[in-house]
């Protein structure tokens, strides 16, 4: 069947299970879509890599090899972008579009190992100037909380880091922030930022609602979110402590 952006015959039930999660997600390792919809696709994960390229020789999707660990990454084109009435996503690098795929994975985790409510990727500024990389509505307590998201996979300037920080702080939403990082050396430098951040707010380090998180395995599929090390309210501890105490 010739490709026609009328055609919604062209969208079979397949296609669409494919595509649904990249209507959410920016861009996405093939394995963690593959992990997402095999109970819908079923357990072909050739039959499934057949569909990726098929689509994207129909010009769907594109896929993206040779950044890490030999993990593929799948993203919309314009015309899949069209399709599902989505803003396209122009990376500007390779490294942006890994950081991508690496927000995905690690909200693709949270859902799977923490009790969850919903979760978005914002495209926009919201009324606090902020874009988190994402956003999950996680139980605590019993509790529904929103929780930001954001990987940090460079090294900032200390201005920039505290500006953010402060943002976050300042929200009246009690709200908290996740901040990833798969180097020690840059969790270490938003350590000390998020240190001399309270201090600049008069903020009680045990009433930070900002935690820092590292991981060196954030690009790995063998990664496990939970087992994390964090630094929040002044104490070192895992991930799974802030859900499961």
């Amino acid at each position: 069947m010739e490709f026609n952006i009328e055609n919604t015959a062209f969208i079979t039930s397949k296609r669409n299970i494919v595509l649904d999660p990249l209507a959410d997600f920016k861009s996405m390792y093939i394995s963690d879509l593959f992990d997402k919809q095999k109970d819908l696709y079923g357990k072909s994960k050739q039959g499934f890599y057949r569909l990726i390229n098929r689509m994207e020789l129909d010009g769907l999707l594109k896929t993206v090899g040779g950044l890490e660990n030999n993990r593929k990454i799948v993203f919309l084109t314009q015309v899949g972008s069209t399709l599902l009435d989505k803003d396209f996503v122009n990376f500007p690098s390779k490294e942006a579009l890994r950081h991508d795929a690496i927000v995905s994975s690690i909200v693709l985790d949270i859902l799977k190992k923490i009790k969850s409510y919903t979760y978005e990727i914002p495209n926009s500024f919201d009324g606090s100037g902020l874009v988190p990389d994402a956003r999950c509505w996680l139980d605590v307590d019993n509790e529904k909380s929103l929780f930001h998201i954001e990987l940090e996979l460079t090294r900032k300037s200390k201005e920039r880091q505290i500006a953010k920080m402060k943002n976050y702080l300042q929200l009246k939403d009690k709200s908290f922030v996740i901040y990833f990082f798969d180097k020690k050396g840059v969790f270490n430098s938003y350590k000390e930022s998020l240190n001399h951040t309270l201090i600049d707010l008069d903020i009680d380090e045990k009433k930070s609602r900002i935690i820092l998180c590292y991981s060196p395995m954030l690009s790995s599929s063998d990664q496990c979110i939970l087992d994390s090390d964090i630094y929040t309210q002044g104490q070192n501890a895992k991930l799974r402590d802030i859900f499961y105490a």
